[in-house]
């Protein structure tokens, strides 16, 4: 019987491609994989076989989950999707790791050897569980693997031929909640984080410094459609931001798109003649893809703005110079060297937070390494219960009347209705079709000839091995 790994997703996105990834590499290590909706997961984790349990953060939030999965007989390791990303050392620990938490976690995976070396050094007691392996996100965004973007990027030029893309970050000036300022201290105390805290104060910084950001965002757009009218202008907000603010714009101006689609921003990114993002992730997806992005920072706070996009970023600070990139890209593009020149010296310095940009590592390859003693213990649950039709059917209608009963909530309950929505965005369905089709594109690009089985066991929880009789 295969070993197991379940991999918890939080936001479809951002993480789904890199997970269909993992488990190709996994099953071809004699593992089989689930992926699986984080809250799906923490439902339903009492009936699935005993595996080694991949979680997003090791946050204080996570710890009555934690416990219960440990609990339970499930290994646990930590790989922090936010973890690239980060004001300083301080905010990064008080953020993103609760040490009571931690003897419950039996690996601690790095991005690379900046992460690692911060949590070595804070979390000494701990430190023999910290291992630098990269993350899967990045293995994708290499040759040959970032070509599971291209057909998507294909088909959006066909729709939009050309167009230059603002990808926007305003989760605390423009948060999905309109009343998240007056959430975010209670929000914060779940999380340990008292009102005086650094993360606290942070928080406050950095939503001033979204706030004129964002003026100035929504003034370059009013300026690119008074001077551009013929260029079009697509906007990609990100998942926690309310989207009304740019949809208006889409309404207002027949040149510029509001877009969010189940499509990974990178094949938007491909699409584009140059993408623009402040202080935001995707100025690195951008870099690592070879794409001219441009980190619109017209207001400066050191304290709140991440280093990566200051070296991954040709650097705007004005609206003016920003609308004139339009016109020299469509008259001279002169900044096609410039950006060649930053990717010949910064891609090495990247390779201090990315491990597995260093040539012949793999993230998946190295998790592995690490698990093969852990899951070669016993088990306290060697298979799933109540795995068959009918049960997987009364789950399903279960989940079905679950979600029509809080449907009906949400029309006498406007907070009920707002969390709806919101998950929805974040987390929008996932069928075993759609996984499937995403690990035959990514296998193809990885030039591997195996077949593979995707089930669906329990709602939101789908099965990944390899397919022993078509092999």
């Amino acid at each position: 019987m295969n070993k197991r790994i379940y991999l918890v997703l939080e936001v479809k996105k951002r993480e789904l491609d890199s997970r269909c990834y993992f488990a190709i590499k996994a099953c071809l290590n004699d593992y089989e994989v689930v992926i699986c909706k984080k809250n799906n997961f923490y439902k339903n984790k009492r009936f699935l076989k005993s595996g080694m349990v991949i979680l997003k953060s090791a946050g204080k939030n996570y710890l009555k989950e934690i416990v219960e999965i440990k609990s339970i007989g499930h290994s646990l390791s930590v790989m922090d999707e936010e973890g690239l990303m980060y004001f300083s050392p301080e905010d990064f620990i008080q953020r993103r790791v609760y040490k009571e938490n931690l003897k419950y976690i039996d690996y601690i995976f790095t991005w690379g050897q900046d992460d690692y070396q911060l949590l070595s050094n804070h979390l000494t007691e701990h430190k023999n569980k910290i291992y630098k392996t990269g993350s899967s996100r990045i293995d994708i965004l290499k040759d040959p693997l970032n070509q599971i973007y291209y057909d998507d990027a294909l088909e959006i030029k066909k729709k939009f031929g050309k167009f230059f893309l603002l990808n926007t970050f305003f989760t605390f000036a423009n948060h999905f909640y309109s009343n998240w300022k007056e959430k975010r201290p209670e929000v914060l105390q779940s999380k340990s984080f008292d009102t005086d805290s650094l993360v606290y104060t942070n928080g406050l910084r950095m939503e001033k410094l979204q706030k004129e950001t964002l003026k100035k965002t929504l003034d370059f757009v009013n300026k690119f459609v008074e001077k551009y009218p013929e260029e079009k202008l697509v906007i990609r907000p990100h998942m926690s931001e309310d989207h009304k603010i740019w949809n208006d714009l889409s309404k207002k101006y027949n040149n510029v798109h509001t877009v969010y689609d189940d499509i990974n921003t990178c094949s938007w990114m491909i699409a584009s003649n140059f993408t623009i993002s402040s202080n935001c992730t995707t100025s690195v997806e951008a870099f690592l893809l070879k794409k001219m992005n441009y980190n619109f920072t017209p207001v400066i706070d050191k304290d709140v703005m991440f280093k990566l996009p200051k070296i991954t970023g040709i650097q705007v600070n004005s609206t003016d110079i920003l609308i004139e990139k339009i016109n020299d890209f469509t008259n001279r593009n002169t900044d096609k060297k410039v950006f060649e020149i930053l990717l010949k010296e910064n891609y090495e310095k990247l390779k201090m937070n990315m491990y597995n940009l260093i040539e012949g590592n793999c993230s998946v390859e190295n998790m592995i390494r690490c698990f093969s003693k852990e899951l070669n213990k016993k088990s306290k649950v060697t298979k799933d219960k109540k795995i068959n039709y009918l049960s997987l059917t009364y789950f399903k209608i279960k989940s079905k009347m679950y979600y029509y009963l809080i449907v009906i909530k949400s029309l006498f309950d406007k907070k009920i209705s707002a969390d709806i929505k919101f998950a929805i965005q974040k987390f929008p369905n996932l069928t075993d079709k759609e996984i499937k089709q995403r690990i035959d594109n990514i296998k193809k690009k990885m030039k591997i000839n195996e077949s593979f089985e995707v089930k669906q066991i329990y709602p939101g929880a789908f099965l990944i091995k390899k397919n022993i009789k078509n092999n």
